[in-house]
């Protein structure tokens, strides 16, 4: 639920047996308001009416903060993770009006039109975070569909949908509808990691729990499972997401 506050976007999170309505803020999102699942609507903005000094003195503070975050950019020979690679960036000219961006062999390409191009884009490219991630989710979307029809044949196990999210704490779900979800930042690890999340998932439609058939399905299929389990939990983000505030 989302809806406008004294200007302000604020999103609702309702969670079963919660019993205090909480408020939280972010640098670049919309005021989250935690509660409880029957709380009212009138009850959020009476709530939110109480707060209202205290929330513009911090958004306003947070408005001051991200004009001193400097804007992120791509740098030529930076460093980036893609499916278990360390690729390097390559800035070159395209014909094409748009940029856009492309994998070859252990170079991520950044096409840049001749329009945009000029003697600074051999270091760095505006405005580029975007787009980065915008190749990146599409590039996941594409591998992880393909890898999971693959496994979804050898395991006979066919989900309904698959849709893709970007949550901080979760790479992947298993709805009791028989929904997959995956998260697209998956695309930083290598197909090993990959192939282990889907075949946990997909073990989900026959066991929607973590019983001991359910690990023994997925032994099955990924004989390994608690390697690439333990190396997906301590594998680290590239730092570079954590600069820019797009974190992977």
């Amino acid at each position: 639920m989302e809806f406008k506050f004294a200007s302000w976007p604020v999103r609702v999170q309702r969670k079963a047996f919660r019993r205090r309505m909480t408020i939280s803020l972010s640098l670049d999102g919309p005021i989250l308001v935690k509660t409880g699942i029957l709380t009212s609507q009138h009850s959020i903005e009476s709530f939110l009416e109480s707060k209202k000094n205290w929330l513009k003195k911090h958004l306003e503070n947070y408005e001051k903060m991200k004009d001193q975050i400097p804007s992120p950019v791509l740098k030529q020979g930076e460093i980036f993770p893609f499916q278990g690679r360390k690729l390097k960036l390559q800035c070159v000219l395209t014909l094409n009006k748009k940029p856009f961006m492309s994998v070859h062999e252990d170079q991520l390409l950044l096409h840049v039109p001749q329009s945009q191009w000029s003697a600074n884009s051999r270091q760095e490219i505006y405005p580029c975070p975007d787009l980065l991630l915008k190749f990146y989710e599409k590039e996941a979307r594409a591998w992880i569909h393909e890898k999971v029809n693959v496994w979804s044949q050898q395991m006979q196990l066919y989900p309904k949908k698959i849709k893709f999210r970007a949550p901080k704490t979760r790479w992947g779900s298993c709805s009791s509808q028989k929904i997959l979800n995956f998260n697209w930042k998956l695309i930083v690890f290598n197909s090993q990691i990959v192939d282990y999340v889907i075949i946990h998932e997909l073990a989900h439609l026959r066991h929607l729990n973590h019983s001991k058939s359910f690990w023994q399905l997925v032994e099955k299929y990924c004989p390994h499972f608690e390697v690439q389990e333990k190396e997906l939990k301590m594998k680290y983000m590239d730092s570079y997401f954590l600069k820019s505030g797009k974190r992977l």
